[in-house]
């Protein structure tokens, strides 16, 4: 997914080298080669910009949690296409929320055929196991599945239902992810964000111990998935306060000047730490 400003673009090279772009975090993942630029297109439209700004997923009791994205088909150019779309499942690791990232409990070889839901004549077999194999690479590996063959079939397992209610809406007339969002939302989905600019919609789910995963509302992750996980280790208490000043460290806290009496404290500097730093003559 390689995007400026969230526009796909093309590389003129032999072996076009296709990267994905998650553009909230601005993390490229490793390249992977294909052959054409249809095969580029299948990739260049796999790119997410959510409407909800430094959105973050609380797991809770669950230790997966992520997201089902969905494409309307109402994007713009290569994002436009006939019928609702599965997009991918993305547990919110790092950046975007606090799910763990379980690697697979039987393999981690890369899918080897083209999966239902990912089966588009328009695009083409080689170009839909490419990027088969990107999300599995990039979001699968991280997902608590079994293997790929799990990871691909529990997707499509979780987006028919909610496809079909964007195909009904769709059919309506509707155009705005506001109305399809709420299509959702009335037919019992929970709704985590949408990315206008494509026209996805994204979905919240959680993983039980076992690695199947659920949609659900964030709110219910706890109950819905959260039973027979170990314990998370406790988070470790901070730092007792300083009580000296030394270089390039952030001295005792205080307020005032007269707070600072400390060994090696000079005054109480804007950052409301001690420090050992003199005021510009």
């Amino acid at each position: 997914r390689e995007s400026v400003n969230g526009a796909a673009m093309l590389w003129p090279l032999p072996l076009l080298a296709i990267f994905e772009w998650r553009l909230l975090a601005n993390a490229y993942s490793p390249p992977v080669e294909v052959e054409n630029a249809e095969t580029y297109q299948a990739f260049a439209r796999r790119s997410t910009v959510r409407d909800k700004k430094n959105a973050y997923m609380d797991c809770g009791d669950a230790h997966l949690c992520g997201v089902l994205t969905l494409e309307t088909g109402l994007g713009s150019g290569v994002y436009k296409h006939a019928n609702p779309s599965v997009h991918g499942l993305w547990p919110e690791t790092g950046d975007y929320g606090t799910s763990s990232c379980i690697a697979p409990k039987k393999s981690q070889q890369d899918p080897a055929k083209v999966f239902a839901c990912y089966d588009e004549p328009e695009t083409g077999t080689a170009a839909e196991l490419a990027f088969e194999v990107h999300e599995w690479e990039k979001h699968g590996e991280c997902a608590g599945v079994a293997d790929a063959v799990d990871y691909f079939g529990q997707i499509c397992k979780l987006a028919a239902p909610p496809i079909d209610v964007l195909k009904k809406a769709r059919a309506g007339g509707a155009i705005a992810m506001t109305e399809y969002a709420t299509a959702l939302k009335n037919s019992g989905f929970s709704v985590f964000d949408t990315d206008s600019y494509h026209g996805q919609v994204l979905l919240s789910a959680c993983a039980t111990p076992a690695g199947v995963w659920k949609l659900a509302d964030v709110k219910a992750f706890s109950t819905m998935c959260g039973d027979g996980w170990p314990p998370l280790p406790p988070t470790p208490p901070p730092p007792p306060p300083a009580t000296k000043c030394v270089p390039y460290q952030k001295g005792p806290p205080c307020k005032l000047n007269s707070d600072c009496g400390f060994p090696g404290c000079i005054r109480c500097a804007k950052s409301g730490f001690c420090t050992d730093v003199p005021l510009p003559p």
